[in-house]
């Protein structure tokens, strides 16, 4: 759930499209209306540029917008919440609140993690969407398709590794041909203009981590971006992950 990792993200224009219920589960309509206002939670957070992307005098503008973005879809989880979450639910928006008005610190909160993984467990359960579990190892993703149908999809991501991992899928543009090793060596001003990011999950060393995404036809990637030698309390001074072959690239259809 991207609520958990707000800080690694900025927003985009939340339209919600119908729940994709492709596990043949049917879903209670307010179940649906909270899973689905989930995904467009994820989708504001995950959909633009993290702010280490954007120039240090728009930040501040960004995350006002992002916030404004969010209000309405935050106070829309809070009134759907089922009861089996309804109290997680209320300290991530809390949360979310928090960090996007600019108290940082509670992007680092311990309530954080524990009340975003209850929540992630209920949606992979109730919500009917199907799951992906892929695995991340130094330096491999393990068990991703090569294909997947459009729709809104759960990624869970374990990390096996002994390094802080992270999943980022993103769409590339349709007039975009370049082979994506190519294209991920571009400037990053450059590489972001020739993609549309769909979602992301960091997972720490012997943790599991869910991501809801949308997906619309076209073509993939999941990728690693932290440094080498990254842990949970420090930043490694290594060459990106994906450069060392945490990088596939997929279908949708």
């Amino acid at each position: 759930m991207a609520m958990a990792f707000s800080l690694a993200a900025c927003g985009s224009d939340a339209t919600s499209a119908p729940p994709a219920e492709s596990s043949g589960t049917t879903v209670p309509e307010r179940t649906a209306d909270f899973c689905r206002t989930v995904v467009d939670i994820d989708k504001t957070v995950n959909s633009t540029p993290p702010p280490e992307a954007l120039p240090p005098d728009q930040v501040e503008a960004v995350m006002g917008q992002i916030a404004a973005q969010l209000d309405p879809l935050l106070t829309r989880a809070e009134q759907t919440a089922p009861a089996a979450v309804s109290g997680d639910v209320a300290t991530l928006v809390r949360l979310t609140r928090q960090g996007f008005g600019g108290d940082q610190a509670a992007f680092e909160s311990p309530e954080l993690a524990p009340a975003d993984a209850k929540v992630d467990r209920f949606m992979l359960a109730e919500c009917g969407y199907d799951e992906n579990k892929v695995t991340a190892v130094n330096f491999e993703f393990q068990g991703l398709s090569d294909s997947l149908p459009a729709g809104t999809h759960a990624i869970t991501l374990t990390n096996e590794g002994d390094q802080l991992h992270e999943i980022a899928v993103a769409r590339i543009n349709d007039d975009v041909t370049m082979p994506l090793d190519q294209l991920l060596m571009l400037p990053m001003e450059e590489a972001l203009s020739k993609i549309e990011l769909a979602g992301i999950a960091f997972a720490a060393p012997g943790e599991t981590t869910t991501a809801f995404l949308d997906v619309r036809p076209g073509r993939y990637f999941a990728a690693c971006f932290i440094p080498e030698g990254t842990t949970t309390t420090a930043e490694g001074q290594g060459p990106p992950h994906f450069t060392m072959g945490m990088l596939t690239e997929f279908a949708v259809s």
